[in-house]
């Protein structure tokens, strides 16, 4: 799946994202609320739990490649239109 072309296309995308959220957010919210969080560092001491590694393997998951690659070409036009905004001042 490339970027949506139509309406239906993109809602099912949107919908797709937002089921993936919020899933990702209980399990961050659970595991907040949790004595051992399981912190790492990864290089510049930037802290790293169990949240994030869960989080992100569930929206690995809740996602599958052609909703990641939608986001993708998504995320891809917005960082041509922001590079050019960017050159017009």
């Amino acid at each position: 799946m490339s970027a949506p072309r139509s309406l239906a296309s993109a809602r099912a995308l949107a919908e797709a994202m937002l089921g993936a959220a919020l899933g990702a957010a209980e399990i961050v919210n659970r595991i907040y609320h949790e004595a051992d969080r399981g912190v790492t560092f990864k290089v510049g001491d930037d802290p790293v739990t169990r949240a994030d590694h869960e989080a992100n393997a569930f929206l690995l998951d809740a996602l599958g490649p052609a909703e990641r690659a939608a986001l993708d070409a998504l995320l891809d036009k917005l960082l041509v239109r922001a590079r050019q905004l960017a050159r017009q001042g």
